[in-house]
């Protein structure tokens, strides 16, 4: 171990730090050998065990949600079990070549933007976000899921969009109002979440009443768009 100060140890250090202990060390397998095409086992080990000790600290506040022990305990025994997750969290990403201290940044800026704190920024973030999943979501789009949404919105009283991009927006406009609405109470939840939607509902050309419309068949919407990113089969070889 090195003797630089605990506190000034980045988390590349201590990966470099565990990388070193692996190496030093082995049993029936090689502690720090690499994930490769050809050789999974390291990475198949490492996620067990780190399902095991996620498993280890659900098991501790277990303990003390049912009384078996007193609130210190829980407290004094919980840094030994992160530990252990982050030990092994650690080496899963050494081992599969992952710069793990970097995908916890990139992923930190990332949710700056996914979760802005202004509120403006969040409505266009919505926006976005919707437009960009419904054209994922049309390029696998089947004739049957076609025909639901297309119903919906009949049902609705609404003229479908022709071009499936828009078809399913509109549809996936209709399902966060209905999720937001059963969420938080009826009319308040459509409110609430139109006001964050309406960018999107308006280039769309869909009012708040119509989309409340349109929300009404959010079961069978959401089946044809479930059905719509489920995976294609395989052909027998």
């Amino acid at each position: 171990m090195s003797d630089e100060p605990e506190r000034d140890r980045s988390l590349r250090d201590l990966i470099a730090l565990q990388q070193q202990f692996d190496s030093e060390r082995s049993t029936t397998f090689d502690w720090s050998s690499p994930v490769t095409r050809n050789d999974v086992r390291p990475l198949l080990h490492n996620v067990l065990s780190l399902a095991g000790e996620v498993g280890e600290v659900a098991n501790l506040v277990k303990k003390y949600d049912r009384g078996d022990f007193g609130f210190d305990t829980l407290i004094s025994e919980l840094p030994g079990e992160l530990a252990d997750v982050a030990i092994y969290l650690m080496k899963l990403a050494y081992q599969s070549g992952i710069d793990l201290e970097k995908a916890i940044l990139d992923k930190m800026s990332y949710n700056e933007s996914r979760f802005p704190k202004d509120d403006s920024a969040r409505v266009e973030l919505s926006s976005h976000w919707v437009f960009r999943k419904a054209s994922t979501l049309a390029e696998s789009l089947t004739d049957q899921a076609t025909g639901v949404l297309t119903d919906a919105y009949v049902t609705a009283r609404l003229r479908p969009p022709t071009a499936a991009s828009a078809l399913v927006a509109g549809a996936l406009l209709a399902l966060e109002v209905a999720q937001s609405a059963k969420a938080e109470g009826d009319r308040s939840g459509h409110l609430a979440r139109w006001e964050e939607l309406r960018p999107a509902a308006e280039d769309l050309g869909l009012s708040y009443e119509e989309l409340v419309r349109l929300a009404r068949s959010d079961l069978a919407i959401s089946s044809a768009l479930s059905s719509a990113t489920a995976p294609t089969a395989r052909p027998h070889q």
